[in-house]
């Protein structure tokens, strides 16, 4: 052991443990690691005496003179340049493209402080709806061992309690007062929520096998209590896994025009894909810069003047936020009118719709006349069978978590009409 310990020790007058701290190599670098469990395992039975050195402990790291703040400044410069080049590995093109990324930081920045007036989206509060984003996001037991995590880390870690409890309610915290509130906006505090689910685990473990006689019964409630924290993790991950496996809807549903629907066709198709989509696909070439291969109607410009009747032109281009104010009853006939006789829809912007009927009543009247007019001639599901519709939701939506979902993309569907140019 460390002469410095057992002076320690004798300034506490507890000179009585040296031996024990020697046979265990106790010095001065394992000893700020101990903890109240170390030093029961260390014979100090005495509570009185484990809550003396436990303070001395934390005295002595905390004013350990030069040599400590320099260990403790290489930690943290470690620490930090460690992280610094894990987001590197993780995210290069923040450094390939710093002007883009840091744009898109700008952009997602004014959007969390927005109110939540984003079509579809959740209105109930933040920090109600990040509590309930945990329960899938994290898991039920990962997310109830974070909180026991949370309770009793102070008895023995008090140190790790300041460093992860108060980071997490406060980010939390913050993010409930948002604006606007998505479950992928709680993903930096996954980690911490992991380790304090990981401690109370630990710490479940180890208060069992201190309770029940048999290291078998220890050893089996400790797969137990593993498999309980992982097992709804694994399940859904798996199931996503198989989800994205499959082919996404939009490209079944592009494959079915492709075959059906003749190049240079009028078609009208919802911003459920990037415009690409209705270009043509040549090997080696960028499909950004192919021909279209039907002809597009503009679905972000405004083509309904102020008394519900058709502009004589395009009135201006709405960003894809807005795409169903867009929407008018009239807009099918005029449709039929113009010859776009194909209408592709896809459920993550009609849900939107559904999902706020007082914002966009107009939406909903063109959505159920395009239903009865037009006919479904092809319908692209990324429900299993028997399964579905889920509830439109700008989580669950687009990260297919329920197990509704057999593979990704919305719903589509395929309607022809029949009135006007369009009639056969």
């Amino acid at each position: 052991m460390d002469d410095k310990v057992a002076v320690w020790l004798r300034r506490l007058g507890l000179e009585q443990y040296a031996p024990v701290f020697a046979a265990n190599d106790i010095d001065g670098e394992t000893l700020p690691e101990l903890t109240a469990d170390d030093l029961i395992g260390l014979g100090v039975t005495s509570i009185g005496h484990r809550r003396k050195l436990l303070a001395a402990i934390a005295a002595r790291y905390l004013d350990g003179g030069a040599e400590a703040a320099r260990r403790a400044l290489g930690g943290l410069a470690l620490a930090g340049a460690s992280a610094l080049a894990a987001f590197l590995i993780a995210n290069p093109y923040a450094l390939l493209d710093y002007h883009g990324f840091h744009a898109e930081l700008v952009h997602q920045q004014t959007l969390s402080s927005e109110a939540q007036g984003k079509l579809g989206a959740p209105k109930d509060g933040g920090l109600e709806y990040y509590l309930w984003s945990l329960t899938w996001g994290l898991g039920w037991a990962p997310t109830l061992a974070a909180l026991g995590g949370a309770l009793t880390v102070w008895r023995s870690e008090r140190r790790l309690g300041w460093l992860l409890v108060p980071a997490a309610l406060a980010f939390l915290a913050f993010m409930g007062l948002q604006g606007r509130y998505f479950g992928r906006w709680l993903l930096p505090i996954f980690p911490v929520l992991c380790l304090l689910g990981a401690f109370f685990v630990v710490w479940l473990i180890d208060w069992s096998g201190r309770s029940l006689s048999g290291p078998g019964l220890r050893a089996a409630l400790a797969g137990l209590f593993v498999v309980a924290l992982l097992i709804q993790g694994l399940i859904f991950s798996v199931h996503l896994g198989l989800v994205l496996s499959r082919a996404d809807t939009r490209n079944l549903t592009r494959a079915w025009l492709v075959e059906h629907i003749p190049a240079g066709a009028k078609i009208v198709a919802e911003p459920v894909e990037l415009e690409e989509w209705a270009r043509e696909v040549k090997p080696g070439s960028a499909t950004v810069s192919n021909p279209y291969r039907w002809q597009l109607y503009p679905a972000l410009a405004l083509r309904i003047a102020a008394d519900g009747s058709i502009a004589p032109s395009f009135i201006h281009e709405v960003g894809i936020e807005n795409y169903e104010t867009t929407l008018y009853p009239a807009l099918i006939d005029f449709y039929e009118r113009e010859g776009y006789c194909w209408v592709i829809t896809g459920s993550t912007e009609s849900g939107r719709a559904f999902a706020d009927p007082r914002v966009v009543p107009d939406a909903l009247v063109y959505y159920r006349k395009l239903a009865r007019d037009g006919e479904v001639v092809y319908r692209a599901s990324p429900y299993a069978a028997g399964q579905g519709p889920v509830a439109f939701n700008f989580d669950w939506s687009f990260d297919y978590y329920p197990m509704a979902y057999a593979r990704p993309g919305p719903q589509m569907t395929v309607y022809r009409l029949h009135g006007g140019r369009c009639r056969s």
